[in-house]
């Protein structure tokens, strides 16, 4: 879960680098 959701939050980041910052 840690090692999905830290792949997830990596690519989102950086497509938003503000939404899923957060998350």
């Amino acid at each position: 879960m840690a090692m999905k959701e830290d792949n997830k939050d990596k690519t989102w980041k950086d497509k938003t680098g503000r939404k899923y910052q957060s998350y």
